[in-house]
């Protein structure tokens, strides 16, 4: 190849390539599409970027059917029928058609041939959707059978000349689900007027209507009901009977009361939700062009049928007629219609008998909330009971009552709460009283209860003094009145919101808590403090004083060594340390259930027995860090005794507290009952005499411990068994006594601590130890215990289980089997 070729061919290819630029350039639009476009069947739309919210009007034509043509035009976010007829329209319906048609694609691996050939030279259904600006038509000829694959064959208004084919699953909105399927044809599928009419008679669209209904009103004969929603808190109220104040919204809670009737709607969102439930099963139930509305009993100036009446807060007003029962061969039928509409529905009774109920017993949609307030909101609450007035303020994140002196006290919050969580509880009064009954009869005239309650009522002050009672707003959120008591447990109350009163018959109980005096408010609380903390106890006992102490060392209270200063008779012994910290606990965990005076005068001190010059039982704490606190326990609580008066020394409140830290301190034994601790291992020798009742005379017998062994030294000849050596060492090395009946008197007679008389007496060499330790031990007594001593413990007698039945029967008791 020479150069001369090369050119050539490359000459060519320019030219090729410029031939294809301009091609591009100059071709029909129709071969170039965006991406918007590619593939779909309504290019036009596309192209503009038409969303379904965009179009404004959709009209499907039907030729040869009745009607003919069927239109919708929007409405805000909804659409209307305005073709035959002007009416209501399922808007969800009409928005699947459009989104449908509007994402419609072409099939291009169909068959395609003539337009008569697909039925597309005389279309049976044209579907046209308009913007503001634009209008693009679809018409649909012959379909084909075949599930998801089968075709619809279409042509537009942009290529009317072109059959075109699309699945037609995307045209599914357009046509009826009942239809033939072996229709060949789109007129065949189409659906009609009664299709597209919306299944809800009231509230199309409404997910929530008790929020999203402003009022309602519903007339029955020459009886009715007018509701209507106050924004922001969504309280409904009456309109109709004007009288009935605030009605039900959400249902009772059956803990706190509710209405004692128990059947029918006793809610406005029960009424709503019933009123959206009158509507028909099916599109079958549909009568269109009803020639006489009377004989569905819908004619407002023959029937007189029930009215309902929504205005909603999407602006749309709506009125629906519903009949009463109308006879016809198959039963008794109910039938509806909306104003808007020129068709009959015919509706379930249930529904339609529920609401006519509703009307005829509206009290049962009263509201019931006696005080409605948000509880985190309320500050302030003055009240007056039993001829008392005192305040409650909350003051930073606590609350403080303050009496008629105007002195302030902590108050015990989880008693306002209670108070609050009663009177605010949903549908709490059982009913209302019956109208006309004077006022002293229902106790308004003379209140034996007044609460007056204020939310955000505390007036913020830049500068405000810690010392002084918050001032409130001259008018309280709320006032609640109590009044007499009537036949049921039921209390007639009254609610005072501004110029507006509404009455109640209110449970017993609420009332109970409501007619609590100043007491009941103040915070019955004592100084906190651990029991490892203590370092002193002191206690009346009797006619006995205690007093113990342990040495400030850190150890806890059960592990520390307590040491009894008095009475006398116990002095310079040990204590338990396991009762000091049950004394202790108990002690420090005692919460007084209630205060049962403040500032008693001493004739009142003496008679609950908690003066201090003479308390029935006197517990003094001494608390590292903190100090003394003294408790004064007085006499019991009312007859059934489970709890006892109890009074700081420090304080002018009395309290009453569960008798449990009284008692146990009133028992008190706090001894050590361990009558000595030895070491067992440093034990070198044992020398036990007695059995004078086995052997007629006293017999010794001694042991000694040889090389980590133990053997007979004398008194036998025979070998010891080490286990049973190790046991008798055990229960004389740490003897624990029932009770202590001598006190270094020494023994008595009748304790039979002599040999002579059956008793043991067991000498224990120690290590260490330069006289031996003496036990003595008798024979046991008709309650099967035994006396001792330990010349550890002189002049002390104990009692403690009998142990020692074995030893005592021989003295070779102890030689191996």
């Amino acid at each position: 190849m020479n150069f001369r070729t090369t050119y050539i061919l490359l000459a060519v290819v320019v030219l090729a390539l410029a031939g294809l630029g301009g091609y591009l350039m100059f071709s029909k639009d129709e071969d170039k599409q965006s991406p918007n476009v590619e593939g779909y069947l309504l290019k036009n739309l596309r192209a503009a970027n038409v969303k379904p919210d965009d179009v404004i009007t959709v009209e499907v034509e039907r030729p040869g059917q009745t009607p003919e043509k069927v239109a919708f035009a929007r409405e805000g976010k909804t659409w209307k029928m305005v073709a035959p007829a002007a009416a209501r329209a399922d808007a969800s319906a009409v928005d699947s058609l459009v989104s449908g048609v509007l994402n419609a694609k072409v099939e291009k691996s169909a068959d395609i041939s003539s337009l008569g050939a697909h039925g597309l030279d005389n279309p049976a259904v044209k579907v046209t959707l308009k913007t503001q600006t634009l209008s693009e038509t679809v018409s649909l000829g012959n379909v084909t059978v075949g599930g998801d694959r089968a075709l619809v064959y279409v042509t537009t208004s942009g290529q009317p000349d072109r059959p075109q084919a699309v699945r037609r699953g995307d045209f599914a909105a357009l046509f009826r689900t009942d239809a033939p399927k072996t229709a060949t044809n789109a007129g065949q599928l189409v659906k009609g007027v009664t299709d597209f009419r919306p299944l809800k008679i009231l509230g199309e669209g409404l997910f929530d209507p008790a929020n999203q209904v402003q009022s309602m009103q519903v007339r029955l004969d020459k009886d009715g009901i007018a509701l209507f929603r106050t924004p922001p808190d969504n309280v409904w109220k009456f309109r109709v009977p004007p009288d009935y104040g605030e009605a039900a919204v959400e249902a009772d809670t059956p803990s706190f009361g509710g209405p004692k009737e128990g059947t029918g709607i006793n809610t406005v969102r029960e009424l709503l939700n019933t009123i959206n439930a009158i509507q028909p099963a099916s599109r079958k139930e549909i009568v269109e062009n009803p020639a006489d509305l009377s004989q569905y009993g819908l004619d407002p100036t023959k029937n007189a049928p029930m009215q309902i009446d929504l205005s909603r807060d999407d602006g749309v007003k709506e009125t629906a007629y519903v009949s009463g029962p109308i006879k016809k061969e198959d039963g008794e039928k109910y039938y509806a219609r909306h104003e808007a509409d020129g068709v009959v529905y015919e509706v379930p009774a249930d529904p339609v008998k529920k609401v006519q109920a509703a009307v005829r017993n509206k009290q049962l949609l009263r509201d019931r909330t006696v005080l409605r307030v948000q509880m985190q909101r309320v500050d302030a609450i003055d009240l007056t009971a039993n001829g008392e007035t005192f305040e409650l303020r909350r003051v930073g994140l606590s609350w403080k009552v303050y009496g008629p002196d105007g002195k302030d006290r902590p108050a015990k919050a989880s008693a306002i709460t209670e108070l609050l969580t009663r009177l605010t509880a949903r549908q709490l009064a059982t009913g209302f009283p019956t109208a006309g009954i004077p006022e002293d009869k229902m106790g308004f005239a003379k209140p034996a209860v007044e609460l007056k309650v204020w939310e955000n009522g505390i007036v913020r002050e830049e500068k405000p003094d810690p010392n002084a009672k918050p001032k409130v707003n001259p008018n309280p959120t709320a006032r609640v009145v109590f009044g007499h008591k009537d036949v049921g447990d039921v209390v007639y109350t009254r609610r005072v919101v501004g110029d507006t009163k509404v009455d109640f018959l209110v449970p017993q109980d609420a009332y109970n808590l409501a007619a609590r005096g100043r007491l009941d408010y103040i915070d019955a609380s004592l100084k906190p403090y651990g029991a490892d903390s203590v370092l002193k106890l002191s206690f009346t006992h009797g006619k006995d004083a205690y007093e113990l102490e342990r040495a400030d060392d850190g150890k806890p209270v059960a592990q520390a060594a307590w040491k009894i200063n008095s009475p006398p008779s116990l002095q310079g012994r040990t204590a338990d340390p396991a009762k000091i910290a049950d004394l202790l606990n108990t002690l420090s965990f005692m919460r007084p259930t209630k205060v049962a005076a403040d500032k008693p005068t001493d004739e009142i001190l003496n008679r609950l027995r908690v003066n201090p010059a003479d308390p029935r039982l006197k517990v003094t704490v001494n608390i590292k860090g903190q100090g003394e606190q003294v408790l004064l326990f007085g006499e019991d609580v009312g007859a059934e005794k489970r709890s006892v008066y109890l009074k700081p020394a420090d304080g002018d409140l009395v309290f009453e507290v569960d008798r449990g830290a009284f008692d146990l301190f009133q028992k008190a034994d706090v001894q050590d009952t361990v009558v000595h601790r030895l070491d067992k291992t440093k034990i070198q020798a044992v020398k036990i005499t007695g059995w004078q009742e086995v052997l007629g005379t006293p017999t010794t017998i001694e042991l000694e411990r040889k090389e980590g062994k133990w053997a007979l030294k004398s008194g036998g000849m025979y070998e010891l068994d080490p286990v049973k050596v190790d046991a008798l060492l055990n229960d004389l090395a740490t003897p624990r006594a029932d009770a202590f009946v001598v006190l270094k008197e020494g023994p008595k007679p009748e304790h039979n601590l002599d040999v002579a008389k059956s008793a043991l007496a067991i000498e224990l060499t120690m290590e260490g130890m330069k006289d031996p330790v003496k036990v003595v031990i008798s024979a046991p007594n008709k309650d099967g215990k035994v006396f001792a001593t330990s010349s550890l413990s002189a002049g002390d007698v104990f009692t403690m289980p009998d142990k020692f039945a074995t030893l005592r029967s021989k003295p070779a008791a102890l030689k191996k089997d």
